[in-house]
């Protein structure tokens, strides 16, 4: 599983790179990763990350990707193929819908998972809930499934 996302992680990143150095620094700029913290919230989000992954969620256009357990979300990039821990809550909510927010370094990031058929547009996979991932204010759109869905095999 974890050979499939970073293979997939790093042809994004390929794909980035050829586009052009106009694109690429742009992309650079909207995903760059934000400097290390150096409060409590760090190791608090380590300690979150040990649980277990629930959903993962993949995205294009920029291209990034997720990992959502119980109290936190790891949002990587071709920038930053491990990814940055978020910690936060979850909530499921009645109509099947999974929410999550949280704050990582001043930025805002609301994640939302609603069930419903998604494709990425990059392959004929089929995912069960479509995600829409906010990140101070700047929309990303994408697929998710459970963790163990062979959408991530």
């Amino acid at each position: 599983m974890q050979l499939h996302s970073r293979l997939a992680a790093a042809c994004c990143a390929a794909l980035v790179a050829g586009c052009g150095s106009g694109l690429a620094s742009q992309t650079q700029e909207q995903t760059a990763p934000a400097p290390a913290s150096t409060d409590s919230s760090v190791e608090d989000a380590t300690a979150a990350a040990a649980g277990p992954v629930e959903y993962r969620l993949t995205g294009t256009e920029p291209f990034w990707a997720g990992e959502l357990r119980a109290d936190s979300f790891r949002y990587s990039t071709p920038l930053d193929i491990d990814g940055t821990i978020i910690p936060g809550r979850r909530a499921d909510l009645p109509d099947g819908r999974v929410r999550f927010t949280g704050t990582d370094e001043g930025r805002d990031f609301a994640l939302t998972l609603t069930p419903a058929s998604c494709n990425n547009g990059m392959s004929d996979q089929i995912y069960s809930f479509e995600a829409v991932l906010t990140i101070d204010g700047e929309q990303r759109r994408g697929c998710a499934g459970p963790a163990d869905s062979p959408a991530f095999d």
